[in-house]
């Protein structure tokens, strides 16, 4: 399963359950991803405002209205993971649109 792919079956899973919380682990077995992996497509939809890390390290949705939707934001696949921080740190167009 691609990157795109698993961002739009988390998306879709949490727009059906969207009082869903699970931890890094129940995550990566839930959407048959490497935890790595899966940490990296979650931290994307944090970053675009759609989930959230939560003080007891599980990941949910987003309460709606705190940030634009995730439609109007898109999300892009992220730099390779070697080169995120170099683009991040040049201001460069790369990781995640918001």
């Amino acid at each position: 399963m691609g990157y795109a792919d698993v961002v739009d079956r988390i998306r879709s899973d949490f727009n059906d359950a969207p009082t869903m919380e699970l931890t890094l682990g129940q995550a990566a077995r839930l959407w048959h991803v490497g935890p790595d992996d899966c940490r990296y497509v979650l931290d994307a939809l944090v970053d675009a405002g759609f989930l959230q890390w939560t003080a007891r390290r599980t990941i949910a949705r987003r309460h709606r209205g705190s940030r634009a939707p995730l439609q109007m934001m898109g999300v892009s696949a992220p730099a390779p993971r070697g080169e995120r921080s170099r683009a991040e740190g040049r201001g460069s167009a790369g990781g995640v649109a918001g």
